[in-house]
């Protein structure tokens, strides 16, 4: 997401420079937008690792994350629930826990 969310800023950047050229420069002058800073993520985006399990094609959600123990929420035992109260953060850590409420951030400029 970090990664996507540079290069399309980054896109937006010289889309306004070549289209919009006098927005693009107040817009850079309201935020004090540098060349310096956007050169810095295109750094970060070109070195940006995102781990890759070939077999199933897919990028896993970090290092090792389907090395984790695959289980459902619906077949932990009624004593493990909550687990956020019942398990430490080892064991916690240690299960890819399917269907997990994830949460997204998403900002709209």
């Amino acid at each position: 997401m970090a990664a996507w969310n540079l290069e399309y800023t980054l896109e937006v950047i010289s889309y306004l420079k070549n289209n919009h050229l006098n927005t693009f420069n107040d817009i850079s002058a309201k935020l004090k937008l540098r060349k310096a800073e956007t050169d810095k993520w295109w750094d970060i985006v070109d070195k940006m690792y995102f781990p890759k399990l070939e077999s199933l094609n897919v990028f896993e959600q970090q290092d090792g994350y389907m090395d984790k123990e695959q289980q459902s929420i619906s077949d932990l035992s009624e004593g493990d629930l909550p687990f956020n109260q019942n398990w430490s953060w080892t064991e916690y850590s240690d299960h890819a826990l399917l269907n997990r409420p994830m949460s997204y951030k998403v900002y709209i400029c």
